[in-house]
């Protein structure tokens, strides 16, 4: 079936999108270690391109299943139903969907992984900060400005 190809070819690209986004997120990490602006600035740019690319694909795929759908006479498609009215297509489907699942929750760990790095290497341009200009500014409680000596920042940060 025509569809179930395109839906196959769809989910194909998709795989290598992801692929793409991981192979970023893994570069990412030594330059947001050593704060390489210019390497995060050309990352978040490529990070970008590749999310727009994810879009259009998920709503491509998204399109075929429909036309997946509307050429059966069904009004609601599972992978269990496809496999049990066309099983070689369907499992071919089955494994290519699982495949994109698997490199989302890849790139999703591999984020909060970079999500921490980032957080510590912002702590600590804070308490680099701190120690340049003499103090550290920060909100207290009630939102108003408090200054406090630069070694309790780096106490807290740590």
């Amino acid at each position: 079936m025509e569809e179930v190809r395109q839906a196959c070819d769809v989910a194909q690209r998709l795989t290598t999108a992801l692929d793409d986004a991981i192979a970023n997120a893994r570069d990412l990490g030594g330059p947001m270690a050593r704060l390489e602006s210019q390497a995060l600035f050309t990352a978040a740019t490529r990070r970008n391109e590749v999310n727009a690319v994810v879009t259009s694909l998920v709503a491509q795929l998204g399109v075929a299943v429909r036309n997946i759908s509307t050429a059966l006479g069904w009004q609601e498609l599972t992978v269990a139903r496809l496999k049990e009215a066309l099983p070689a297509e369907g499992a071919i489907l089955e494994k290519l969907l699982g495949e994109v699942r698997k490199r989302a929750a890849d790139l999703h760990r591999l984020d909060q992984t970079n999500r921490v790095s980032g957080n510590r290497a912002l702590a600590w341009m804070r308490i680099l900060i701190a120690g340049h200009t003499g103090h550290a500014t920060a909100y207290n409680r009630r939102g108003t400005f408090t200054s406090s000596p630069a070694l309790s920042t780096a106490s807290r940060a740590l």
